[in-house]
């Protein structure tokens, strides 16, 4: 849980001083992927509210987005798997690619495969190093 705020942190950091890329809605994903809470709703409210203070823009707009992705997830969370590779790639390119048609004007497309690539590779980390182990450790447990 630690560790997803901490990125939560740099991500919103990352995308309101640096760049463009939506980091956030990256590691929404990751967290929709590997925490099954209900308290991702009222995460993800705040950051966009948050976000839209310190981007200046209409307050409440990346709030409906970060939703309103967390319910098209959770919609199709009971008819496929989610954690898994095509999943991540499809839902990774199309959220950001709303994002930015929404946010930005500037190489979308672009910016939508080159996050989807770092969402790809961000769950590669946090499914080898972070889910794997507290499935195991929950295994041997038993």
């Amino acid at each position: 849980m630690i560790i997803f705020l901490l990125s939560l942190l740099v991500a919103v950091l990352l995308e309101i001083t640096f760049s463009s890329l939506p980091f956030t809605v990256i590691v929404l994903i990751l967290m929709l992927f590997f925490k099954k809470d209900d308290y991702i709703y009222y995460v993800f409210f705040i950051v966009g509210f948050l976000m839209d203070i310190l981007l200046l823009r209409n307050l409440g707009l990346t709030s409906f987005f970060y939703l309103c992705t967390i319910g098209v997830v959770y919609l199709y969370r009971r008819k496929f798997e989610t954690t898994s590779f095509p999943f991540v790639v499809f839902i990774s390119f199309f959220s950001s690619f709303f994002y930015l048609l929404m946010f930005s004007d500037k190489l979308i497309f672009l910016q939508s495969v080159f996050s989807m690539f770092v969402s790809i590779i961000s769950f590669m980390f946090a499914y080898k190093y972070l889910y794997k182990k507290k499935k195991n450790y929950l295994y041997k447990k038993l």
